[in-house]
């Protein structure tokens, strides 16, 4: 062996001896040659080719590694080490997790990438019908929050109608709505009510009317129960109504929004048996409170015997005509009953039945003829000369 040799086999022993974490000889190192290796803790690292086929000692970098841990909350993961071969954290996922844990070893736990820590979101929709429009869940200390921010409506059906249902912000599904509110024990504006005032607890109301035509007219209610409208009630004010005898008229409407008949005003009071102008007195004359006090005029007949007279009401009827020319003792039937002097000259003579007579004197008459009071008539004579008889009584010619 040449002496040039054994330096150079010395200088390479020696090498590998201070070295010993170098790989033994390879022919397929050349000299520059880098490649990768683990460290004891197995944190990665970079080794570097002499020549000869030996490596350098296997020198910190910094990554991950090929050793196995144990990270946040009991899951399995790599080690992440600087480089200086210290362990910093357990990279147990490539994404992040929430739970409350930095699973990526990015140093911040439960982050989106590129954001800040507890930045974690992701998207969601309701269980069963989804909302055509999901939402987001935003994680907070390990936990997913309420799903938030939907939108949209699906199609539905409802009390035998087609409606839509939509999704509120919290991600519910309302009630299937299918229009307007009715009396139909369904809950048509998908409020949750049935046959309820919109905004409202109270039932549906509506105006109503009656046959008798209230001047204020009342309202309906709504049965939920049954879905039909009750009977009109509230109504005031004046109404239609049949009175006495069938006659149209008008009368206060009472709460049930019917015109009491009893009270109908038909009209004018008239000769019938009933209370036309309804106000409580059967056929009496205006002004007066005496029942069947109506009368009308008329004319007493006997011949050739007229006279004025009146016509009285009773029971619902005008009675005969009564005359309104008293008997006088005069030998004439002045009220055309068809008798002369009936009692009355009697009556005058205090029962005797004798006619007295009158006087022209008594009677104040100086001239002409006046009757005697008996049926008789008396001369008063006549006025002298230059004067003339005017009413019984002489008077000077002008």
């Amino acid at each position: 062996m040449s002496k040039v040799y054994s330096k150079s086999w010395l200088f390479i022993t020696l090498l590998a001896l201070l070295l010993p974490q170098g790989r033994a000889w390879s022919a397929v190192c050349s000299a520059g040659d880098e490649a990768g290796c683990s460290l004891g803790n197995g944190c990665p690292g970079t080794m570097t080719c002499f020549g000869a086929g030996y490596w350098s000692r296997c020198s910190a970098a910094e990554g991950i590694g090929t050793g196995s841990c144990t990270g946040c909350g009991g899951a399995t993961g790599k080690v992440v080490c600087s480089d200086s071969g210290i362990v910093l954290a357990c990279k147990t996922s490539d994404t992040e997790i929430c739970n409350n844990c930095d699973d990526n070893a990015d140093g911040l736990i439960d982050n989106r990438p590129g954001q800040g820590a507890r930045t974690l979101m992701r998207s969601c929709n309701r269980t069963g019908t989804p909302c055509p429009i999901g939402g987001t869940q935003s994680c907070t200390n390990g936990t997913w929050g309420a799903c938030a921010g939907c939108a949209g409506s699906v199609a539905c059906t409802n009390c035998n109608k087609n409606g839509t249902q939509t999704c509120d912000a919290a991600c519910n599904l309302g009630n299937c709505a299918v229009g307007a509110e009715e009396c139909n024990a369904c809950d048509d504006d998908g409020d949750g009510r049935i046959d309820n005032v919109p905004g409202s607890t109270e039932n549906l109301s509506r105006p109503c009317q009656t046959a008798a035509g209230c001047s204020i007219g009342g309202s309906q209610i709504c049965n939920p129960a049954y879905g039909f409208w009750g009977s009109c009630w509230g109504c005031s004010g004046v109404g239609s109504c049949t009175g006495c005898g069938g006659k149209p008229g008008t009368a206060q409407c009472n709460y049930f929004c019917t015109a009491d008949g009893v009270t109908c005003n038909v009209g004018a009071e008239t000769c019938n048996g009933c209370d036309d102008n309804a106000d409580g007195i059967i056929d009496n004359a205006a002004g007066t409170a005496q029942p069947r006090s109506l009368t009308q005029a008329c004319i007493v007949e006997d011949g050739e015997c007229r006279v004025p007279g009146t016509n009285y009401c009773t029971t619902g009827y005008y009675g005969v005509c009564t005359s309104n020319v008293a008997e006088e003792c005069n030998g004439v039937d002045d009220n055309c009953d068809g008798n002369i002097d009936e009692l009355v000259c009697r009556a005058q003579a205090g029962g005797s039945g004798t006619c007295v007579r009158t006087t022209c004197e008594t009677q104040g008459a100086s001239c002409g003829a006046i009757s005697d009071g008996c049926g008789g008539t008396l001369d008063c004579g006549t006025c002298r000369t230059g004067m003339a008889c005017q009413a019984n009584a002489c008077v000077t010619i002008p």
